[in-house]
């Protein structure tokens, strides 16, 4: 009897679960650990309030990660087969944007033969999912799924702060007069030179995406979805919101339409409990820890010999505090100092938590200077590639952090500057003004995610957030041809009246020229 009425008990919970929750899909195509981390929070918690979550991703949740039974993976495991993003170490921006796209491609097309990509599209045509998730940082490649499954509302979602491509989706502004392009090191006051840059990089990147970029995307796409799908450009811009990785606490102030939402940090959680050999070896350090960390894009294996000896005698160096170092000991030549601690994982967000913690010694990724700055840890910036060299330059200018280079760096520059972000009271002083600011806000940002995905699904068509600026060229937008208009109504104006000026001045000039004597 009992043995029934908790079967039937089950029964009846899953069947209110099924009828309360939506079916929700996540296109999350994105090879980059540090992506999953920022899209997965969302997914996980979709799933926790009663929703269906199907998840088409290139990464898979960690093996020992608990999942409610509503959340779905489906894998494309070919998402790392192209690989070699250290190679962006050191190029100039031009250079950077025609190869960066073309190893997306690259990477689509092996991701685009994945077993996952075709169990999704053995999904019949009529399966009903209420609404598609997406991140849109590489493009539209998997929005062929919008066309399969007959146009559910579309939310994009970007980890990479609020990058240029949300002008093609949402027909926002950019401004490349005060928001720098993001792998360059320029702040938002630029004298003509860097604005006249920026500008050019932003056309540039722009240019080729839109011309170069998404046309090759739709063409290798196409193939895999029904011959009448729309050029997956268009098919984009049914974007009802985008979810960005931003706030101005942390990035450049810009001005935003209502269906771009900042929900930055919106990883950040509560802080769990360490495992209980990082709480040892944490509470065990003498003056504090120190946290080093190159992010999931450098591994261990790319680092040369000469940059481990500078970090490990750098280390030795500081016997007074402990060291976690995200780091794979088969890759090492040498003994370690007895106060680091190497592991190729740490749960980041909770290790920067921890009281004991001084200092992050940091890649200065997107997700990193975000949790540096939230759990209110001075930060040594070694910027490697992307966005991170904009992102230590916004904490430089905050006073929060401290830059090396990771080509040139020495022993003893790592150790002063680990000493400076430790030793300086000003930096601990600003490091918590910052957490304040990035922290303080009417809703965590997970909640305001959550909120918008929710309200789009009671209101999958929110025309009224969109600008009208998607009905404009790029000239008809900013005005730059009532611009033109208006310069050359002024120049003809002032041409007209010089050449009257002049004509009339010639006229007067003979009448009052005295006439000539002719002499014999």
């Amino acid at each position: 009897m009992i043995i029934f009425i908790g079967l039937f008990g089950f029964v009846i919970n899953n069947l209110i679960f099924n009828a309360s929750g939506a079916n929700i899909l996540g296109l999350m195509g994105v090879s980059s650990p540090s992506h999953h981390i920022w899209n997965s929070v969302l997914m996980h918690r979709l799933a926790d309030l009663g929703h269906n979550v199907t998840v088409l991703s290139v990464d898979l949740p960690r093996p020992n990660e608990k999942l409610p039974p509503n959340l779905h993976y489906i894998h494309l495991e070919n998402g790392y087969s192209v690989t070699g993003v250290t190679s962006y170490i050191g190029m100039g921006v031009f250079e950077f944007i025609p190869i960066y796209y073309g190893r997306k491609l690259a990477a689509m097309e092996v991701i685009l033969q994945s077993k996952g990509m075709q169990q999704l599209l053995n999904y019949p045509d009529s399966f009903k999912f209420d609404v598609i998730l997406y991140d849109y940082i590489i493009g539209p490649y998997l929005l062929g799924f919008v066309h399969k499954f007959n146009y559910p509302p579309l939310i994009g979602m970007s980890a990479f702060h609020n990058p240029p491509i949300t002008m093609d989706l949402m027909s926002n502004h950019y401004f490349p007069a005060y928001i720098p392009y993001h792998s360059t090191t320029y702040s938002p006051v630029m004298d003509f030179w860097q604005r006249l840059e920026n500008t050019l990089i932003f056309m540039a990147d722009t240019a080729y995406r839109r011309m170069v970029f998404v046309p090759r995307v739709d063409d290798l796409v196409r193939p895999y979805f029904s011959s009448n799908m729309s050029y997956l450009g268009d098919i984009s811009k049914h974007t009802a919101i985008a979810l960005v990785n931003s706030h101005p606490a942390i990035n450049f102030v810009e001005p935003l339409p209502p269906n771009v939402i900042e929900v930055g940090g919106m990883q950040m959680l509560e802080p769990k409990p360490l495992p209980k050999d990082l709480e040892e070896f944490l509470n065990k350090s003498k003056d504090g820890a120190i946290f080093i960390s190159f992010g999931t894009n450098m591994k261990s294996q790319d680092f040369t010999v000469e940059q481990v000896d500078v970090i490990v005698n750098a280390m030795a160096e500081l016997p007074q505090y402990n060291f976690m170092w995200k780091f794979d000991v088969k890759y090492l030549k040498r003994s370690l100092p007895e106060n680091v601690l190497a592991k190729t994982n740490f749960p980041q967000t909770d290790v920067l938590a921890h009281p004991k913690l001084k200092a992050f010694v940091t890649h200065c990724g997107g997700l990193s200077s975000q949790e540096a700055m939230w759990r209110g840890v001075p930060m040594v910036g070694v910027p490697l590639f992307f966005d991170q060299h904009r992102n230590l330059r916004q904490s430089m200018d905050a006073g929060i952090a401290v830059k090396l280079d990771f080509l040139t760096m020495t022993t003893e520059d790592l150790v002063q500057a680990i000493k400076k972000v430790i030793e300086d009271p000003q930096m601990r002083q600003k490091i918590k003004e910052k957490s304040n600011q990035f922290q303080n806000r009417p809703m965590k940002p997970l909640e305001t995610a959550v909120w918008w995905v929710e309200y789009i699904l009671q209101n999958p068509n929110p025309y009224h957030l969109k600008s009208h600026a998607e009905r404009l060229n790029i000239f008809q937008a900013n005005s730059l041809d009532c611009i033109l208009f208006i310069l050359a109504v002024g120049v003809s104006i002032i041409s007209f009246v010089v050449i009257v000026v002049v004509f009339v001045w010639r006229k007067i000039s003979n009448i009052l020229r005295p006439a000539k004597v002719k002499t014999n």
